[in-house]
C-alpha cells in the first residue's frame, strides 16, 4: 500500500488499513480516531500470501488460475490496477491478473451487477459516520456487487444505526468492522487525496474530508 500511494499515485493519498478512513469519526467517549482506534487489518504478508497459494493449488490441483479485474479507464486507476496485476503475478506463481479497463458508468454497471473477478472502485463520505462506508455492505444493499453475506455484519450495522446511544453505536461500527475485514470481504487499498492549488494571498481555505470547501473565514491579503 505505501509503494502504491507513495510511488504510484504520488499525489497525498495515503495508505489504508481499514474500511473507514481516518479523520471521519471519533469515539464519543474519548475523541480517539475510528481508524486508530479500530486498528490494522489485511496487512501485507508476502510469506503467508505465498503459502496459502501454495495450500490452495496442493488441496485444488489448479496450478494456474486467472482472475478479471474490472476498473475505470481514467489514468489513476489504470496504473493501480497494473501495479495491482504486476505486484500479485510477480508473488504468486500461476496467478494471472486480467485487466479490464472501461468507462465509469460500465464499471458501475459491472460492479452492481457482480460481473467481475476483483473490482477497484471506491467510495466517498457523505457525513462524518462509520455507517456510510458500512452501510454498503449490508447483505441487502443495492451496493453489495460482490454479494457480501455475514448476519453478524448486518446485526453490527442496524444495531449502529437505530441506537440512540452514541458508545453503543461506536461500539457497533467498530465490531461491523472487525468483521467484514476479518472475512476479506472487502480490500482496502488508499485513501484518496484531492490537490489545492491556493494561491498565497488566499489564507484560512478550509477543506474538510466531506462536502464543499469552507470559505466563510478565508481572505485575499492585498500586499
Amino acid at each position: 500500500r505505501n509503494e502504491l500511494v507513495n510511488e504510484i499515485i504520488s499525489n497525498g493519498s495515503e495508505a489504508l488499513d481499514g474500511l473507514v478512513t481516518k479523520n471521519l469519526a471519533e469515539n464519543p467517549k474519548t475523541g480517539e480516531d475510528f481508524r486508530k482506534e479500530s486498528g490494522e487489518y489485511l496487512t501485507y504478508n508476502k510469506k503467508k500470501a505465498k503459502q496459502l497459494w501454495a495450500e490452495a493449488k496442493k488441496e485444488t490441483g489448479i496450478k494456474e488460475v486467472e482472475i478479471e479485474l474490472v476498473t475505470d479507464d481514467d489514468e489513476t486507476s489504470k496504473k493501480v490496477s497494473q501495479f495491482i496485476q504486476s505486484s500479485v503475478e510477480n508473488e504468486l506463481d500461476g496467478v494471472k491478473i486480467k485487466l479490464k479497463n472501461v468507462p465509469f458508468k460500465n464499471r458501475i454497471e459491472l460492479g452492481d451487477s457482480g460481473q467481475f473477478g476483483l473490482l477497484l472502485s471506491g467510495w466517498g463520505a457523505d457525513e462524518n459516520d462509520p455507517d456510510a462506508f458500512l452501510n454498503l455492505f449490508l447483505s441487502d444493499s443495492v451496493f453489495n456487487g460482490g454479494k457480501y453475506a455475514n448476519p453478524k455484519y448486518d446485526e453490527a450495522v442496524k444495531t449502529a444505526v437505530t441506537t440512540a446511544n452514541e458508545e453503543q453505536k461506536y461500539q457497533a461500527d467498530l465490531t461491523a468492522e472487525k468483521i467484514i475485514l476479518e472475512d476479506a470481504g472487502i480490500i482496502p487499498l488508499y485513501q484518496k487525496a484531492d490537490s489545492m492549488l491556493v494561491k498565497n494571498d488566499v489564507k484560512d481555505y478550509i477543506q474538510y474530508q466531506i462536502g464543499s470547501p469552507n470559505y466563510k473565514y478565508s481572505t485575499i491579503e492585498k500586499n
